[in-house]
């Protein structure tokens, strides 16, 4: 946003805009007075022989901020990352700016009084720390839900321990299959149920127990993991819960890294439904 020189401010008739209101992106001999607007974008424009009094820009997208030949009566508060005073320009009240801001004031500027803020947090910085924080919460519930199955239901760990004591290919390749069957398998036999009136209730049932079914598949896959590090590193008597925690320590660091977390998401998913399958089927024979 560039603010460029008022010339010739006296002859001319200053109209009353709106910062939130602009239809053009050279605005000249403008009055803007006390507005407060939250998260709002002002790039690419230029302000000529313009009057700026009490102007509060919270969270606005601000590139690069120029006032140059300005005269601004109040208080000015910039979220910016370049400002630039340029001389001539006078700032009756405080001037306001992110203390990690690029500033640079030129000689015959005139200021009232500099104000430094909290610092403007990167976009990215606060989208990594959001996905950490939901992975954190996240891998902390899954121990507690394995927790609570492995205390419950030890028999269901202990046919995956059996089954898959001598993993070969074939047997990761089947169960692979299995869950990209049930995958695409469930949801379609729900659609077709949801279509009959009798088959609507047994569909919601299903659809309910599907989607239990996705969650726990990060605990199943994760378990299956552990029991194969635990065997190839330790090689001692299998502590089911160690088991568990490795495991899903193991998933909750790639689900870290970007590029890797998609193809980690998905082998999690299909391995974790086809255990899944495979112990019901057990339990059914």
């Amino acid at each position: 946003m560039h603010i460029l020189p008022p010339q010739k401010m006296n002859l001319n008739t200053f109209k009353n805009e709106k910062l939130d209101n602009l239809n053009s992106e050279n605005i000249e001999y403008s009055n803007f007075e006390d507005e407060e607007l939250s998260s709002i974008e002002l790039n690419n424009l230029d302000f000529e022989c313009c009057k700026f009094k009490n102007i509060v820009l919270p969270n606005a997208s601000l590139e690069k901020v120029t006032f140059q030949d300005v005269t601004i009566k109040g208080n000015v508060k910039i979220y910016g990352t370049n400002i630039t005073v340029s001389k001539n320009t006078v700032i009756e009240g405080n001037l306001s700016y992110p203390e990690d801001a690029v500033y640079k004031a030129e000689d015959g500027a005139t200021i009232g009084n500099i104000i430094k803020t909290e610092p403007i947090q990167n976009e990215d910085d606060e989208n990594f720390f959001a996905t950490v924080s939901a992975k954190i919460w996240s891998f902390l519930s899954l121990i507690v839900v394995f927790a609570v199955i492995s205390l419950l239901f030890p028999k269901v760990f202990n046919k995956i321990n059996d089954k898959f004591e001598k993993m070969e290919l074939g047997e990761v390749i089947e169960v692979f299959t299995k869950g990209l069957v049930a995958i695409i398998l469930i949801p379609v036999i729900v659609v077709l149920l949801c279509c009959l009136m009798i088959g609507i209730p047994l569909g919601i049932i299903m659809i309910l127990l599907y989607g239990i079914a996705i969650y726990l598949t990060t605990i199943f896959t994760a378990y299956l993991l552990g029991y194969k590090i635990w065997q190839k590193v330790f090689n001692k008597d299998i502590n089911m819960l160690a088991l568990g925690l490795i495991g899903l320590f193991i998933l909750f660091i790639l689900s870290l890294i970007p590029g890797v977390r998609t193809l980690v998401s998905i082998l999690t998913t299909l391995i974790g439904l086809g255990l899944i399958v495979d112990i019901i089927k057990q339990k059914k024979e």
